[in-house]
């Protein structure tokens, strides 16, 4: 007896173990594709639509405007969910009560007001590693960019800044701390107050804009 008890016992293991081992085989599979395909799986997303407009880089003479379709989580309306709103590499717009979508690289341009009532500008860069479409946030001799390239199961998102000087392009991935702003302060080492201004252990990413704004008035003013 004793030693069939200890053969059943053996046998529920063995079951345990081989289903322990399938759910987590399909737990990875699920999430490989989902981080795959650029999709977000827990949380719930609503969509808001907003006139936007729209010049493709094999037609820079033209103008659309249409209505972007944006994904927002219905409990933070704050700021649209990035990754599924340009998600497989597509811009979703609304026409005529239809939904239709043009590919981000053709994208040269692209502008709508947000929820916020802030403009929004985003573009196409093919410099730019993501290969996908970036945000624009500085215009100048220091182009800065924005791009979000994957998302957890819970919508926290990940990405990158890239900032070009010059036709260069520096990235950054963690973008408070030390050594992004050693970046910045390299590429704004012909002025050297603002480089003083950035001599701090952090910084909010408004105030960071403003330094890269001022850097690029002064520039443009020497002009």
């Amino acid at each position: 007896l004793n030693y069939l008890y200890i053969f059943n016992n053996n046998i529920f293991f063995l079951k345990m173990i081989k289903f322990l081992y399938l759910a987590l085989l399909f737990l990875n599979t699920f999430f490989c594709l989902a981080q795959k395909n650029d999709i977000t799986l827990i949380y719930s997303v609503k969509n808001i639509e907003y006139p936007v407009k729209i010049v493709l880089s094999n037609n820079i003479q033209d103008t659309i405007k249409s209505n972007i379709i944006l994904k927002y989580k219905p409990n933070y309306l704050y700021d649209f969910v990035f990754i599924d709103s340009f998600i497989d590499n597509k811009i979703f717009v609304s026409e005529n009560n239809r939904k239709k979508y043009y590919k981000q690289n053709l994208i040269k341009y692209l502008e709508f007001t947000d929820n916020n009532n802030n403009v929004r500008l985003f573009t196409y860069n093919p410099k730019i590693e993501e290969k996908k479409i970036v945000e624009i946030k500085t215009q100048g001799k220091i182009n800065y960019y924005v791009v979000f390239s994957s998302a957890d199961i819970i919508g926290s998102t990940y990405g990158y800044a890239y900032i070009e000087k010059d036709g260069k392009i520096t990235n950054h991935k963690t973008w408070y701390n030390k050594s992004y702003f050693k970046k910045l302060q390299k590429l704004m080492k012909d002025q050297p107050d603002l480089v003083e201004k950035l001599n701090v252990e952090e910084m909010c990413d408004n105030e960071v804009l403003k330094i890269i704004n001022e850097y690029n008035n002064r520039w443009l003013k020497s002009l």
